[in-house]
This record gives structure tokens, sequence and C-alpha cells, in this order.
């Protein structure tokens, strides 16, 4: 990947994350290219890798949208990811370095005390601390393909904000998870690493799937939309 197009994959990645584009909205290359001061070409090929990896889709003569989803695709989504993060957490709990254990147990911690110290002015702190908490589990399952294939749902969530609709009640079972699987990778115990990781991607579905319910259908591309709109493409040419 050229320094261009990691500019402008970054920048677009960030923006998704953090909810400067919002799930459904239109990624206009022009703007892309202006706010990240390189040529279109490089932003055409940062969107097709963020297409590659779910966070994007493109609509036939429409253009590139931000990633959209239906609780139905929340679930089968959540399905997969708990399948392979169960597992990337039970291979960690037997292979861990005392080193990433303790980070694990650091974070566990810091996102404890700033959920229940301030919730609502930390959710960007817990959200990065979350993704490095996870992400820091799958490299130490010691598995590449594992990891690779994990990373492709592991962030399609983020452009829901999820933490953000978090009752206070999720937000702390959440938080217990993340408790829970610190002290399984302390004891080893793959069995129960696993459990405690299924059941904490499954408690996260059931709030990402009210969100994403709760959505304004109207504010981006819903299924609806775009069968709507390949129906256009191909009556275009009869």
């Amino acid at each position: 990947m050229s320094n261009a197009v990691e500019k402008a994959y970054v920048h677009i990645r960030e923006g998704i994350t953090s909810g400067g584009y919002s799930p459904g909205s239109k990624l206009k290359e022009e703007l892309i290219a202006q706010s990240t001061g390189v040529s279109r070409t490089p932003v055409r090929e940062a969107l097709r890798t963020l297409a590659s990896e779910g966070l994007i889709e493109f609509i036939p003569n429409s253009g590139a949208y931000v990633a959209s989803w239906t609780p139905h695709e929340v679930a089968r989504m959540s399905a997969l990811r708990a399948l392979l993060e169960g597992e990337a957490a039970g291979l960690a709990a037997a292979r861990i370095q005392e080193f990433d254990r303790q980070q694990l147990s650091v974070l566990a911690e810091q996102m404890s005390e700033l959920a229940e110290r301030s919730p609502s002015s930390a959710i960007e702190q817990i959200a990065k601390k979350n993704r490095e908490f996870h992400l820091i589990i799958l490299a130490a399952s010691g598995d590449e393909r594992l990891q690779a294939m994990a990373m492709q749902v592991i962030d399609l969530p983020a452009s829901y904000h999820t933490f953000r609709g978090y009752e206070k009640k999720e937000m702390r079972r959440s938080m217990g998870h993340h408790l829970e699987l610190v002290t399984a990778m302390e004891h080893r115990d793959s069995e129960w690493a696993t459990a405690v990781m299924r059941a904490h991607i499954f408690s996260g579905k059931s709030a990402l799937m009210r969100i994403v319910s709760e959505s304004n259908p109207e504010s981006h591309p819903s299924p609806s939309f775009r069968a709507r709109k390949r129906q256009q493409v191909a009556t275009k040419g009869i």
C-alpha cells in the first residue's frame, strides 16, 4: 500500500469508526481527496480495500457508501465473530505471555474505571481500549489465519458506535466480561476463556441489534434502497 493510499485509507477508516461518516452516508472521492491532500486514484484504491473489509459498499452508478446493516445481518455477523474470537481466546489462554496478560489486565481495569466514573464522556477512550484489548487476544492466539479472518468482522460494529447505545447494565456487563477474561487467562483455562468471549460477543449483539433497528432507515442505503438502485441500473439498458 503506497503512502497516498494508506493516508486515504486511514482517513476514511477513522472517519467511519469515529462517527465522522455514519452508516449509509455517501463517501465522495473528491471531498476525501481534498481532505487528505491526495489524488482521487489512491482514494479509489483505499475505498476498494475498505469494501473488501466490509466497512463500505459500492452501489453501481451511485458510488461508495458506509456499510449499513439489518438486524438479521448483525445476528449472522455476531455468530461468526463469536466463533472466531471465542476460538482465539481459547488459544490465547493456553499460550499468552505474561506481558500481554498484564496489558489485558491494565486495559480491563482502565475501561471498567472509565465506565463507572464518566461513561458518556469516556466512550471514545473505552472504544479504543476495547479494540486494543481484543487485538491483543487475537495476536496472542498465535494463529495468523484466524486473526486475519476475525479482523474482517471485529470492526464492523464500530460504525454504529455500539458503546454509545449501551444501557448502564449493558456497559457494566461488558466491562465485567473483560475482567473475567483476564482471570481466565491467568488460570490458563481455555474453555473458560472461550465461553466468556462468546458470551461477551453475544451480549453485545443485543445492544447492536437494538441500535441498528432504531436507526433512521431514510438516512442510509437499506437493503431496499440498494435493491432499488440496482434495479434502476438494470433497467437503464431496457
